[in-house]
């Protein structure tokens, strides 16, 4: 009986939660969304696992959203000595006026190999975070947590020490953050 009344108690407030939220998108139409003239972004951004230079451009995908695509280069931090990455990562937001929240997926990749027996694989992250960015331009802050999936951490270190040759995923959450400039 108890697991059928929470059942019901979860359906109910999904249910209530989705009307709400339909309800204040459609309350909340295209009078109030700005204008976004500036669409291209120069940023810094800095977590545990990468630094690194970055561009994203935001494209329009609906009347209340936008897709930011960036792309940038950076050096990782977790192995020793210097390593260069390439990242891509998608991230949605909405088209208020300057604090959005900001969920997004993306990958990079080690570019120059760490030894002859290393793959190489790329680390996938997802990322949940606050973005400060007005629709005029001028300065852009990110901040939030970005979760990395990484497969064959071993293979990176095969040529750094004997650890074997075990594939093993592991996962790591690290705070970020970035700092940049819309045009």
């Amino acid at each position: 009986m108890k697991n059928y009344l929470k059942t019901l108690t979860c359906i109910a407030i999904s249910i209530s939660t989705t009307f709400a939220s339909f309800a204040q998108s459609s309350f909340s139409s295209s009078t109030n969304t700005p204008e976004w003239t500036k669409k291209n972004t120069v940023y810094l951004t800095a977590n545990l696992i990468n630094t690194g230079l970055n561009y994203g451009r935001l494209v329009s995908v609906s009347e209340n959203g936008m897709l930011n695509l960036s792309g940038g280069i950076g050096t990782a931090l977790v192995f020793p000595g210097s390593y260069y990455t390439g990242v891509i990562e998608a991230s949605y937001l909405s088209k208020k006026k300057v604090h959005h929240f900001e969920p997004g997926i993306g990958a990079f990749m080690v570019l120059n190999p760490i030894s002859e027996e290393s793959s190489n694989p790329p680390i996938l992250f997802g990322y949940l975070g606050y973005r400060y960015q007005k629709p005029t331009g001028g300065l852009m802050i990110k901040a939030g947590l970005r979760g990395h999936i990484i497969p064959g951490l071993f293979s990176f270190y095969n040529g750094l020490s004997d650890s074997g040759e075990a594939f093993i995923i592991h996962s790591l959450i690290s705070p970020t953050f970035s700092i940049g400039y819309a045009f």
